[in-house]
């Protein structure tokens, strides 16, 4: 049985970990995630501490497949074309929320929610801190203004309903499950997972800033060609499906 207390029950006991040395990414998660010691900016670890709690609850077909991203914005898109997102204020433990501390829109960190009291929301996190709330480096339990949280999903545990809220203007990607089409000129978070799911499957969209211009359109574009679809630089049913297969 894959449950919501067994994931808690397994980041509780890590709270109080931390990197080491200081400001370093050098964290036991990270060794697990990459297979060797690392370190540096390019290490950010939040996401690898919630893919490593899966894993030792012995549930990692629900964080991603069974596969690995360390990436908000890739995580979040893959949950929400599987019908699992949740609506503002429908928080519950085990959902997996996105923050952005800079009034942005886009996916900037990720907590596993302990608890929602309408107000504030817990939260056990990795890589934060008191000084820096998405790069601070210890495993902790945040309590945060609702304000800050962007997105939610929640994977489908054992006796949960993980059924998609319904939005407007958005494509079927799978039966259950909507995502926004994107064209040229888009701004927002989805563009972000474009971004990252382009980049992973080497069409290089440069810097992921949640911004659909050239050099995404170009990636965009290359991709289509690539899977044989039509090539017209918008994101919609067709795209979607193909970024996200899992492979």
């Amino acid at each position: 049985m894959a449950t919501v207390q067994d994931l808690l029950k397994v980041a509780i006991a890590e709270i109080g970990v931390k990197e080491s040395p200081a400001n370093s990414n050098r964290v036991k998660y990270n060794t697990e995630y990459y297979g060797r010691v690392v370190s540096g900016s390019d290490y950010l670890w939040c996401v690898v501490f919630v893919w490593s709690m899966f894993k030792k609850a012995g549930m990692s077909n629900l964080f991603y497949g069974g596969g690995k991203t360390a990436s908000c914005s890739t995580l979040n898109a893959y949950h929400r074309a599987r019908g699992q997102s949740v609506s503002t204020g429908n928080w519950k433990p085990g959902d997996l929320i996105f923050f952005n501390f800079k009034g942005k829109t886009s996916t900037q960190h990720i907590g596993i929610c302990e608890s929602y009291d309408g107000t504030y929301i817990t939260t056990i996190d990795g890589n934060t801190g008191t000084g820096n709330e998405a790069n601070g480096g210890a495993v902790m339990r945040r309590k945060r203004d609702k304000k800050y949280v962007v997105s939610a999903i929640r994977p489908k545990y054992d006796g949960t309903d993980s059924k998609a809220d319904a939005e407007t203007n958005y494509t079927w990607v799978q039966p259950t499950a909507y995502l926004p089409v994107l064209q040229y000129g888009a701004k927002n978070m989805y563009v972000s997972a474009l971004q990252s799911l382009l980049n992973g499957l080497g069409h290089d969209c440069g810097t992921v800033d949640g911004s659909y211009g050239p050099k995404v359109l170009s990636a965009v574009k290359a991709f289509q060609k690539a899977q044989g679809i039509s090539v017209d630089g918008s994101v919609g049913k067709e795209t979607w499906s193909r970024l996200l297969v899992k492979r």
